[in-house]
């Protein structure tokens, strides 16, 4: 078996090898951490972290979409998949599509100038969307990258030639931010200088909002929240529903649809930038809005995420912890090590409540009771802080073992 220079199996880094001690075994470790204080834990972690953005992963042979693996790659009139010129999609599939491209989808010139290619890169876990971009335009599925560090192995779905300008031409019937785009590669000309010009005018449109952009169908809003969009729990029976967008005038759109779509008279969201970078968040709180947006969603054609859609809406006061569980499993690595475990969601609560309770005394001037649940509050916060590192800690060592043995192997810088 070939093995490329600067990539060696796990158990031929001497340089690693302290790194990989706290890899190994669970039950010495568990032990350890009950003895180890918040500051060793955490610089423990910090050496697990960058083991960890050195692993990468297996190379895959196949990818998960509706509840199958699907081998790759797979290109169109191959193993039964329908060829572009055969599919007739109807309006709502096409708009779904154009959601969903909108979000997550790329015009790319090709090199040679010849044509554009459209692509879409995607989890290899969810490969629902790209299964439904093959059947209806044709192109192919292969692979995108193997998984570094927490990331999952990527794939991507291509079309270029013909597949392509059928593709561009369909999606861009579809108001979109990505219309003008769609629109270039769908009559690509023969002239050199004119695919000169149209080159840079596309690099423009990538960084330009569209101009007068209305959303005007459910399908395309399902599509858009396969691609952008985030169903959390935050705890209890609560739902909460976010959208990230580059573009704040697609997130105004959809939220100025959802608003005139949903019944009665609610608050549907509020939309605010997403720390310093170009990013905006389209919030969604309430959890009866959430609940009627979902079911929207879902009447809308939600694929990729119509699982956890369905999933968060069962949830109710008592199967919180089950719910939240199943949907961690269907979100992959996203947030998972930021997220607390039952035992730290309890002791995050009694913590609430005794801010609550300390607010009350000073309240009323029991400062002696005040000073004594102080003390005690501290004591919880410190053991909060370190349990959750050592949660944590034992997260990444199992995590960093599973892609051990799965064959991953260690980037040596």
């Amino acid at each position: 078996m070939h093995i490329s220079r600067n990539i060696v199996p796990a158990w031929r880094v001497p340089r690693s090898f302290h790194d990989l001690r706290l890899c190994s075994s669970p039950a010495l470790a568990q032990d350890s951490c009950l003895q180890l204080g918040l500051q060793q834990l955490t610089r423990r972690i910090e050496r697990l972290k960058g083991l960890q953005r050195q692993i990468r992963w297996a190379e895959i042979s196949c990818f998960s979409a509706f509840g199958e693996l699907h081998a790759l790659p797979i290109r169109a009139g191959e193993r039964g998949h329908r060829a572009s010129d055969d599919a007739k999609p109807t309006q709502e599939e096409l708009e779904y599509l154009a959601g969903f491209f909108a979000g997550d989808g790329c015009v790319s010139a090709e090199i040679s100038g010849s044509g554009c290619r459209l692509l879409i890169g995607q989890s290899c876990s969810h490969g629902e969307a790209l299964m439904m971009f093959l059947r209806v335009f044709g192109g192919g599925i292969y692979r995108q990258s193997r998984g570094l560090g927490a990331g999952q192995p990527a794939i991507q779905w291509i079309a270029s030639g013909s597949s392509a300008r059928h593709a561009a031409a369909l999606l861009g019937n579809i108001a979109s931010s990505k219309q003008a785009q769609l629109h270039i590669a769908a009559v690509w000309p023969h002239c050199r200088l004119s695919r000169q010009a149209l080159v840079s005018e596309l690099k423009q449109l990538k960084h330009q909002p569209p101009d007068g952009f209305r959303c005007s169908s459910l399908a395309f809003v399902a599509g858009f929240f396969d691609a952008e969009g985030c169903i959390l729990l935050p705890g209890g029976s609560r739902i909460k529903l976010e959208i990230g967008q580059r573009f704040l005038p697609i997130l105004e759109a959809i939220q100025q649809f959802l608003q005139q779509s949903l019944p009665g008279d609610q608050t549907v969201s509020t939309i605010y930038p997403q720390g310093t970078r170009d990013l905006y968040k389209l919030s969604i709180s309430h959890t009866a809005t959430s609940k009627d947006v979902l079911a929207l969603l879902l009447a809308g054609g939600l694929s990729v995420k119509r699982s956890a859609a369905q999933l968060a809406l069962t949830i109710d006061g008592s199967n919180y912890e089950e719910v939240r569980e199943k949907l961690a499993q269907l979100s992959g690595n996203q947030g998972r090590y930021q997220r607390l475990d039952a035992d730290g969601r309890r002791r995050a609560s009694k913590i609430s409540a005794a801010k609550t309770q300390l607010r009350r005394y000073h309240a009323v001037g029991k400062i002696a009771q005040a000073s004594e649940l102080n003390r005690l509050l501290s004591e919880l916060e410190e053991g909060h802080a370190r349990l959750n590192a050592t949660h944590v800690y034992m997260l990444y060592r199992r995590d960093i073992r599973s892609l051990l043995k799965q064959g991953a192997a260690i980037l040596h810088r």
